[in-house]
């Protein structure tokens, strides 16, 4: 038995007291001394020390990019929660997983309609019990829905910004005309939210229903918010009316209130509403350095205004988004030179000549897919100089223009990822794409709605006609056919360096089989990944395309087929017996129901 000897200890305010202490080997107390020195905590046990503890959990319990292939190290959001038991550093360490992982937590409805909640929230309160003796709260972010800023909750809203404020990052607030709740400046006294980062005011509009701040006093809540959020990174405001009439009394105070209060230390700017030429000049002189900026462009606002804005934002912005909510209203809009801008999205204006790379020398993304008129979209393909920084196109959404994809390609011929939705009566715009566009590595293609009529999206892909199309599929001899011998448009097979493709099949009944995946996606070398619906390909040509690329099917109904079924050259499914099986299916539910005829 290892001898034992005494050592006299005292503890604060007592006497000396006498403990046994188990002698260790000369070796192993040398080796842990030097272990725990480096360390750099004598004595503590390693999964007491902060720096290995986040470690150790964030590897059991948070993979990420450091361990992206580490197996099995996924436990569920349960043990962490029991790990913030076990002690104070424990507890720490798995708060910040915790935090980080964790979505935010929700009180009352955000989708209208909101009716069924407008009495007291029980959620809340049995939160906030908890946490108001909590000295780490383990949630920073909170969504807060329109029905519960009725009156009978008002307390709860001061208690939630007193208890949960001073350590919340990001606060969504939304209302709607259920909205009944009382505001003054006075709320909130003494609010503090030294961590709040990023902030999002929602006003709705429900079945023609306002926002309205004439019952509950919202600018009031705007203002104290702005005032205590003092390190803000990212302001949201969202106001869904569009009646300027009645938003010319509403909007200015909102508009007033956060032209004036916002603070400095903001980047991301997003101001879904309608501004005049003294909130926007009250803005560029605020002295923000904004990162990114989103803003409706209205009649309201004058051309001498928006320069001057954008040219105190000249050197830091990186983001910038014009919205146009009437398409009636054109405004004029004079870009200055923006040195850091990467990616821009103009939904409709009149924009004065300009050079993109003069003016926008970085810019790499250009969305234009919500362009209101399209007669003026050609005016920004329209250019002397060509140019070479930008990498990415969204077209307008359903463009019925001949001749815009090739002006595109003429304009940016450095393009490498497309996005296109072409109206029903120009689908060549697709095959032109191919054409003049052939070094592109991604593309994304949304197919229009059709009433009542089908998109035959092989003849589009493969360049064939759909008579060919159909007697070629209903022979099925695929590997006795040159399909260069029949093809008389250009396919997508022209775009060797290709290697993304995804289509989008929400709006649109589509007829692709097993001839697209064949003399198509299966003849294309560079691709290697493709995500679209399986639509009438059979499981054969599912299996080979899986084989030789990562496909991503968006509804993956038709899974557990057997590799034996095939597609006629109608598009019905038929089994080995002959029988037709019929898939239906059934809207508002995650199943199909099959009839076999």
């Amino acid at each position: 038995m290892p001898a034992i000897k005494k050592r006299k200890m005292s503890a604060p305010n007592e006497e000396e007291t006498t403990v046994a202490v188990k002698a260790e080997p000369i070796a192993t107390r040398s080796a842990s001394r030097k272990s725990a020195a480096s360390a750099g905590t004598k004595g503590v046990h390693p999964l007491l020390i902060d720096h290995i503890l986040e470690t150790v959990f964030e590897h059991l319990f948070w993979p990420n990019s450091k361990y992206p292939n580490v197996e099995g190290t996924y436990v569920s959001i349960q043990d962490v929660r029991n790990s913030r038991l076990v002690c104070k550093q424990w507890n720490e360490a798995a708060t910040k997983l915790y935090r980080r992982g964790r979505s935010p937590s929700m009180f009352g409805n955000v989708m209208p309609p909101h009716s069924s909640l407008k009495t007291y929230d029980l959620n809340m309160q049995s939160f906030l019990d908890v946490m108001k003796t909590s000295s780490l709260i383990p949630v920073q972010r909170y969504v807060i829905g329109a029905n519960f800023f009725v009156k009978q909750n008002q307390r709860l809203m001061k208690d939630f910004m007193r208890i949960c404020g001073p350590s919340a990052t990001e606060l969504r607030f939304y209302f709607d005309y259920t909205s009944t709740m009382n505001f003054t400046r006075r709320s909130f006294p003494d609010l503090k939210l030294p961590k709040l980062k990023s902030l999002l005011f929602n006003c709705g509009n429900y079945r023609g229903r306002n926002c309205s701040s004439q019952t509950y006093e919202i600018p009031y809540l705007v203002e104290v918010v702005l005032g205590a959020a003092e390190r803000l990174q990212e302001f949201r405001f969202e106001f869904a009316p569009r009646d300027f009439k009645w938003q010319s009394v509403v909007v200015r105070r909102f508009a007033e209130i956060i032209s004036k209060r916002i603070p400095k230390s903001v980047k991301i700017l997003r101001l879904d509403m309608w501004l005049n030429d003294n909130h926007l000049n009250t803005l560029a002189d605020t002295g923000l350095e904004l990162q990114e900026f989103q803003f409706d462009c209205h009649c309201a606002v004058g051309k001498d205004v928006i320069k001057k804005f954008f040219e105190r934002q000249s050197r830091t912005l990186r983001v910038l988004k014009i919205l146009n909510s009437d398409p009636n209203c054109s405004v004029s809009v004079d870009f200055p030179r923006f040195d850091q801008l990467r990616q821009m999205e103009l939904q409709g204006a009149t924009i004065s000549p300009f050079s993109y790379p003069d003016t926008f020398p970085k810019l790499e993304t250009l969305n234009l897919s919500e362009w209101k008129t399209e007669k003026t979209v050609t005016q920004l393909l329209q250019l002397s100089k060509k140019a070479n920084s930008l990498r990415e196109i969204f077209f307008p959404s359903r463009f019925s223009q001949a001749g815009l994809v090739r002006k595109a390609a003429q304009c940016f011929p450095n393009i490498k990822s497309v996005h296109i939705a072409p109206s029903p009566d120009i689908a060549e715009a697709l095959q032109e794409a191919f054409v003049y566009l052939p070094d592109i590595e991604e593309l994304y293609v949304s197919f229009p709605f059709l009433l009542d009529n089908e998109l035959n999206v092989d003849s589009l892909f493969s360049g064939v006609s759909e008579l060919d199309c159909r007697r070629i599929l209903k022979h099925r001899n695929f590997e006795n056919v040159n399909v260069r011998d029949v093809q008389k448009k250009p396919s997508i097979t022209n775009l060797k360096k290709l290697k993304k493709l995804v289509i989008d099949d929400s709006a649109s009944d589509i007829i692709l089989t097993d001839f697209s995946a064949h003399f198509s996606f299966m003849k294309m070398d560079n691709l290697k990944e493709l995500q679209t619906s399986r639509f009438r390909m059979s499981s054969k040509y599912v299996d080979l395309l899986r084989n030789k690329l990562a496909l991503k099917l968006t509804e993956d109904d038709y899974s557990d087929y057997s590799s034996d079924d095939s597609i006629d050259s109608d598009g019905w499914n038929s089994d080995s017996s002959g029988e037709e099986l019929e898939i239906i299916p059934f809207l508002g539910f995650g199943f199909n129901v099959f009839f076999i005829h």
